[in-house]
């Protein structure tokens, strides 16, 4: 790690690598023109909008349904913010020039959530999902998806993600948000990561 923080390099060992794992999958389609869409600016989300600033040249729309990360998502570069809910996918698609994403990052995996990516990728696009959460994605003769669509998911990444992950923060590209606890609290931690109260990582420290 060198000379970075322990406490901000730690989340970087799990969602830096993830994120840069994530971004690497689609990355040839990142390039100079580019529209990506990331769902969900949660403790993965937020680290992977900064290695998609870092690493490729597309612009970044943010898509979350707490105002507070959609405001954190602006200020790490997010080109344009939309929140969750009636209206966002036209929302989108009008950011898109009706053409649809080129890439759809869901770091959540709710039925919601991926109905939305599923909505709004563009013909030839892909969806990569990182979330795991409980939907499904439709695949059916007739045209849910459009066209040529290509759906990864993702491993966690390995040792040359978090190799890359840790440089960009070391270059200052890059950094985890990180809310620390004492250890004696982990129970009501988890808690709160689980209800969505942790703006970021959430790290114990002893």
């Amino acid at each position: 790690m060198g000379d970075l923080d322990p406490v901000v390099a730690a989340p970087l060992t799990d969602a830096g690598k993830t994120s840069h794992n994530a971004v690497s999958v689609a990355k040839d389609r990142l390039g100079e023109g580019s529209v990506c869409v990331v769902v969900g600016i949660g403790g993965i989300g937020h680290v992977a909008l900064q290695v998609l600033r870092a690493i490729t040249r597309a612009r970044v729309i943010a898509v979350d349904t707490d105002p507070d990360r959609l405001g954190y998502a602006r200020e790490l570069g997010a080109g344009e913010t939309v929140q969750s809910g009636p209206g966002a996918r036209e929302r989108i698609a009008e950011l898109c020039d009706g053409m649809g994403a080129d890439v759809v990052f869901d770091f959540v995996g709710l039925s919601q959530t991926v109905e939305l990516a599923c909505g709004v990728v563009a013909a030839g696009g892909k969806i990569v999902m990182v979330g795991l959460g409980d939907g499904v994605v439709p695949v059916k003769l007739g045209g849910v998806l459009p066209q040529q669509v290509e759906v990864v998911v993702p491993l966690a990444g390995g040792k040359p993600n978090l190799e890359a992950v840790l440089e960009l923060a070391r270059k200052g590209e890059v950094t985890a948000k990180v809310t620390t606890f004492p250890l004696a609290e982990v129970a009501d931690v988890v808690r709160r990561v689980h209800e969505g109260k942790v703006l970021g990582r959430a790290v114990l420290v002893p």
